[in-house]
């Protein structure tokens, strides 16, 4: 017995060591972008682009982090809040300042919406989606974002975040609520889901599966691409910014809180994936040559996808 309890206290001993190390794995991004808050990321075949919180866009090659600002005077101390790409296209919605639109990967910018504050952008069949604050619902753009259409498709909603599937575009809506189309925003049709009088940040996706980060309300999720939905078990007083996959495993960016990581359901999976960093509001990820980055209130921390839901 005396054996067996020594056994057992070393393997204790060992597996503590083993989950301190993990803790440990976040390490700072010494690149140019750790000084900023980084709200939206997007990639193409060559580079990935991220747009900050006062400090407009970088770009670095795919698998380096060899950042370059390439926004200059145009979009210089603006809030990027949403980036999509199409080739050497870049669209970028700003807060208050509209949407910009660049043809040649970010060396001239011209602004092609005026004085309206963009919550997020959608590509879906080569048509521009953008969801607006301030009850401006979803105007699009059918020439890849050279101008829009200024009548909103989804009516006088305040449109917080847009995801697509083959079959569907959902729109979450500051009602709260979330609507979705299946004619390409033509016609829009409300989702049943009963989130209260909590707002929706962030809608994520990921094969059948869709996540509704709410403000200060945790986590709703559907395993069945919206038909159903059901509240997660994770922290309901957290506020969520972000959503990341990888394998089956769930990344939720919050506010205060750092990262948690869930199941697929949404479910926490014990206090030893409660992950660092930490007591930061964490407001992007994006996936990079094997490692996992966050864009938080101080600072880009990074990890190595290398264990449990971080093995690539």
């Amino acid at each position: 017995m005396k054996y067996t309890n020594i056994f057992w206290l070393s393997i204790f001993v060992i597996f503590s060591s083993f989950m301190n190390t993990i803790d440990s794995q976040w390490v700072d991004d010494s690149s140019i972008i750790s000084n900023y808050v980084v709200q939206s990321v997007a990639a193409n075949n060559e580079f990935n682009f991220v747009g900050t919180q006062g400090n407009g866009i970088f770009r670095a090659p795919i698998n380096t982090s060899d950042w370059e600002k390439i926004s200059m005077e145009e979009l210089d101390e603006k809030s990027i809040t949403s980036i999509v790409v199409i080739d050497n296209i870049i669209i970028a919605g700003t807060k208050t300042y509209g949407i910009w639109r660049t043809t040649n990967s970010g060396l001239n910018w011209i602004n092609t919406l005026l004085n309206k504050s963009v919550n997020t952008l959608l590509i879906k069949n080569n048509i521009v989606f953008a969801g607006l604050g301030s009850k401006g619902g979803i105007i699009k753009s059918t020439n890849y974002g050279a101008s829009f259409d200024n009548t909103s498709i989804i009516g006088k909603h305040g449109v917080r975040s847009l995801i697509k599937n083959e079959l569907f575009i959902f729109a979450a809506t500051e009602d709260p609520g979330i609507m979705k189309s299946s004619t390409n925003g033509d016609t829009w049709g409300n989702v049943d889901i009963d989130i209260g009088t909590y707002g929706i940040n962030i809608l994520a996706i990921n094969g059948n599966f869709i996540y509704a980060g709410t403000a200060k309300h945790g986590i709703y999720y559907s395993p069945n691409i919206g038909k159903k939905w059901y509240k997660s078990n994770f922290d309901e007083n957290s506020e969520i910014y972000s959503f990341a996959f990888n394998n089956c495993y769930v990344f939720a960016a919050t506010r205060n809180k750092g990262i948690c990581v869930l199941d697929e359901y949404g479910e926490s999976i014990g206090s030893e994936y409660y992950d660092d960093p930490h007591g930061l509001d964490v407001y992007s990820f994006w996936i990079d040559n094997g490692f996992l980055f966050a864009g938080s209130s101080k600072m880009v921390k990074k990890r190595k996808l290398t264990y449990g839901p971080y093995q690539n």
